[in-house]
């Protein structure tokens, strides 16, 4: 399925004119989540996930080397607190956000799904991912990320 999704996300950057809104849906945790293809850039394992402690804002900071290129890696929610830079059966989600780069550390990369405007639901989920964009498809509620959710992370990179 991964190569499949590799192809597909290399399709659609020759088709941005169509007007269906794609997303790439995948698991952090255990909660599902998607994200609108034009952010991504790609989708790798990496082979390395370093760690620099930062005493002053009392988080570690993760990145992963890709092509000689530092990428920060941003987490969602509490995430962090069960992360281990050692496990190494995870794919990374490089996205362009702002003008950043940054790096989506996932679980699971599931597929290319379709979601139009009128099936978003903007309110407050209870739930400890604080998103306020929702979608729900066959019965599954998909936590929607877009630019916004990364506002704050970026700021400190």
């Amino acid at each position: 399925m991964y190569n499949n999704i590799y192809s597909i996300l290399n399709e659609n950057a020759n088709h941005e004119e169509e007007e269906i809104d794609k997303y790439l849906s995948f698991s952090i945790e255990n909660s599902i989540f998607a994200i609108n293809i034009s952010y991504i850039q790609k989708i790798i394992m990496p082979s390395k996930i370093l760690k620099i402690p930062n005493k002053s804002v009392s988080k570690n900071i993760y990145y992963i080397k890709n092509n000689n290129e530092i990428i920060p890696i941003v987490f969602i929610s509490n995430q962090e607190k069960f992360f281990n830079e050692s496990q190494n059966n995870k794919y990374c989600i490089i996205l362009n956000m702002d003008n950043n780069t940054i790096a989506l550390i996932v679980d699971e990369v599931y597929d290319i799904i379709s979601i139009k405007e009128e099936d978003l639901n903007k309110s407050n989920i209870e739930s400890n991912i604080h998103l306020n964009i929702s979608a729900l498809i066959d019965d599954k509620i998909i936590f929607i990320l877009n630019e916004e959710n990364f506002k704050s992370y970026i700021k400190i990179l």
